[in-house]
C-alpha cells in the first residue's frame, strides 16, 4: 500500500514526460474535435449518483432498465463485485478522485473537505498535460469540499430535477471541441431521490399503482422516520420510479455514447463508468441510503471499455472505488508508485485485494459510527459507538440476512482488528467554510441536512 505522500511526491515534483506503451492504447480513429488521433488516451469517468449494481440489464435485472449502458459494458470489462466507499455521496468521490480510503483522506462528514496536501486524479493529469474537464451537478463536487481541485474547467448544472440532459449537451459540445488529450469527469445526479420519471417510460414498468406514494425525498424521510405510513406496496411503487429513472437517464447516456463513436473516441479513449451507492427499498427494513452497509448500497456498477481494455470480460474479484484511479494511470504508463490505496486492476503484477473498507454513515445519532470489512467470503459491520458486530458470509448468505458472527469468531476477530487499526490512522478532513442559506436550502431540499 503506498502513501499518500509518495503521490504527492510525484504530482508535485514529477512533471515527467509521458510515454504511452500501453498495447492498445493508440488509436486510428478519428479523435475529438477533427484532429489526430495521440499517442496518449482521453480518459471519460462517469459517475452516477446512487445507482445500483443489480438494476442494470447487464446485471441480470429482470427490467429493461439501462439498453444503451448494456450495450458499452459487452464492449468492455464488468466488476460485479465493485464496492462503493461511503453508503453517500461525499466520501465515496473523495475515495474516487483520490484512491484513498475515507479513513486516509479523511472526508467523513458533510462538514469536511479535501486537504490541499492530497492529490486528486485530476491533478496528476492537468501535471502531465491533460486537459481537464469536469460537469458535476452535486453540491457536493464543488469547490466548497475541494473536489473540484485538479480540473482547469469545472462546471456545475445544479442537481434535481433532471440535469441530465444539460450534462450530455455540454459532454458532447466539449467533446466535438476537445484537443487530445484530455479528462473528462461526468457526474450525474438524475437517479437520485426525489424519483421523478418520465410518464412514457414509467408506463413501460407500472400502469394501475394508485396509492399515496409519490417517490420525494420528503415522503420517504418522514416514512423512514416514522412519521407517515407506507406499505411494501407503495415502497415497491417508489422502487419502480426508480428504475424508470435509470431508464430515462440511459437514453441521456446513449446519446452521449453514440457521439463518442461517431468520433471514433473508443479507440484512443478510455471510459469508465460507476456509482457512489446505491439506494435501499426495504431490503433491510429502511429506504433512501446513507446509514447503512448493506448490499444495495455498497455494490455499485463498474465498467471499463475503450482503449487498451479487454472485450466481453465478467470479473467476480473484489473491486473499490479506490482502484478507479490506480488503474487509469496504470493504463496511462504511469508509475504506479502514484497508486493510494488502489491497485491497477488489469496489471497482473498486483495481486487482487483481498479485502474492501467502506466507512462514513451520514445523518444517524453520531455520523461515521459504522465500519465495513468485505473479503471474497465474508463481511463485517462494526458500530463504534454500540459496538455491535454484525458478520455475513457471503457465498451462503449473499443477500445478509442471516448475522453469523458468533459461528466465526476467528474472523471477527481478525476483521475488528483492521477496523480498529483503521480507526486509529483516521484522518480528519478540513473543515468547509461557512454555508450560505441558499447551499442549506438546496442540501435540506436534497435530504442532506437531517436526511439521507
Amino acid at each position: 500500500m503506498k502513501t499518500v505522500t509518495s503521490w504527492a511526491a510525484v504530482v508535485l515534483g514529477g512533471l515527467l514526460t509521458l510515454i504511452v506503451s500501453v498495447c492498445g492504447c493508440s488509436g486510428e480513429g478519428e479523435s475529438a474535435g477533427g484532429g489526430s488521433s495521440s499517442s496518449r488516451p482521453n480518459v471519460v469517468v462517469i459517475s452516477i449518483d446512487t445507482l445500483r449494481f443489480d438494476r442494470l440489464g447487464s446485471s441480470g435485472y429482470r427490467r429493461k432498465t439501462s439498453p444503451d449502458l448494456d450495450q458499452v459494458t459487452s464492449r468492455g470489462v464488468s466488476f460485479r463485485r465493485a464496492i462503493a466507499q461511503s453508503p453517500w455521496t461525499l466520501p465515496s468521490h473523495a475515495s474516487l478522485l483520490t484512491g484513498l480510503f475515507p479513513h486516509r483522506h479523511g472526508v467523513t462528514q458533510n462538514t469536511h473537505r479535501l486537504s490541499p496536501s492530497i492529490p486528486t486524479l485530476a491533478e496528476v493529469l492537468g501535471h502531465r498535460g491533460y486537459d481537464t474537464h469536469a460537469i458535476i451537478s452535486s453540491p457536493f463536487l464543488t469547490n466548497q469540499y475541494g473536489l473540484d481541485r485538479g480540473f482547469a474547467d469545472h462546471v456545475r448544472v445544479p442537481g434535481k430535477p433532471k440535469p441530465g440532459a444539460e450534462i450530455t449537451n455540454q459532454a458532447i459540445q466539449l467533446i466535438e471541441d476537445a484537443t487530445d488529450p484530455f479528462f473528462l469527469f461526468l457526474h450525474y445526479f438524475d437517479v437520485h431521490s426525489s424519483y421523478t420519471p418520465r410518464e412514457d417510460i414509467l408506463q413501460l414498468f407500472s400502469r394501475d399503482y394508485t396509492g399515496p406514494a409519490d417517490g420525494t425525498t420528503e415522503q420517504l424521510k418522514r416514512f423512514r422516520d416514522g412519521e407517515v405510513d407506507l406499505s411494501k406496496e407503495d415502497i415497491d411503487f417508489c422502487s419502480t420510479l426508480y428504475d424508470a429513472e435509470i431508464r430515462e437517464l440511459d437514453e441521456e447516456l446513449g446519446r452521449f455514447f453514440h457521439r463518442c463513436q461517431e468520433l471514433g473516441l473508443e479507440s484512443n479513449t478510455i471510459f469508465v463508468l460507476t456509482s457512489d451507492h446505491g439506494e435501499e427499498f426495504l431490503e433491510h427494513g429502511s429506504v433512501l441510503h446513507g446509514r447503512t452497509m448493506h448490499w444495495e448500497l455498497l455494490q455499485v456498477p463498474l465498467i471499463w471499455w475503450g482503449a487498451g481494455v479487454p472485450v466481453g470480460e465478467v470479473r467476480e474479484d473484489v473491486a473499490t472505488l479506490c482502484d478507479v484511479a490506480p488503474t487509469i494511470l496504470g493504463r496511462l504508463g504511469l508509475s504506479e508508485e502514484s497508486v493510494g490505496d488502489g491497485r491497477d486492476l488489469f496489471s497482473e503484477a498486483q495481486p487482487m485485494n483481498p479485502i474492501a473498507f467502506a466507512q462514513a454513515d451520514h445523518n444517524r445519532a453520531v455520523d461515521d459510527s459504522l465500519a465495513m470489512m468485505m473479503s471474497k467470503r465474508f463481511k463485517l459491520c462494526y458500530d463504534f459507538e454500540t459496538t455491535k458486530v454484525e458478520l455475513y458470509h457471503l457465498e451462503a448468505d449473499p443477500l445478509e440476512m442471516s448475522n453469523v458472527a458468533s459461528e466465526h469468531p476467528e474472523v471477527v476477530g481478525r476483521f475488528l482488528e483492521r477496523l480498529k487499526k483503521n480507526r486509529e490512522q483516521q484522518r480528519t478532513g478540513e473543515a468547509i467554510s461557512e454555508r450560505t442559506e441558499a447551499e442549506i436550502r438546496e442540501l435540506e431540499k436534497l435530504g442532506y441536512l437531517d436526511g439521507p
